[in-house]
């Protein structure tokens, strides 16, 4: 996973990328980046959980993490 200052030195250089070529980039198109951004974000967390679940349930074979 990226951090934030990854992506957003990414966006920004996407922005001037497109403002260079004459291409106007809205507050729309920006907010909608940053909420995918979010929303990856957000999913790649419930994964996270889910497998720690999964492990902390006895399931995934981790009784060698309860020492």
């Amino acid at each position: 996973m990226r951090t934030r200052e990854e992506q957003l030195e990414e966006m920004a250089a996407t922005i001037s990328d497109l403002a260079s070529n004459g291409l106007c980039v809205s507050y729309e198109l920006i907010k909608h980046w940053v909420d995918q951004a979010e929303e990856r974000a957000r999913a790649e967390c419930a994964a996270d959980t889910r497998r720690l679940d999964y492990l902390d349930s006895g399931c995934g074979g981790s009784e060698w993490i309860r020492s």
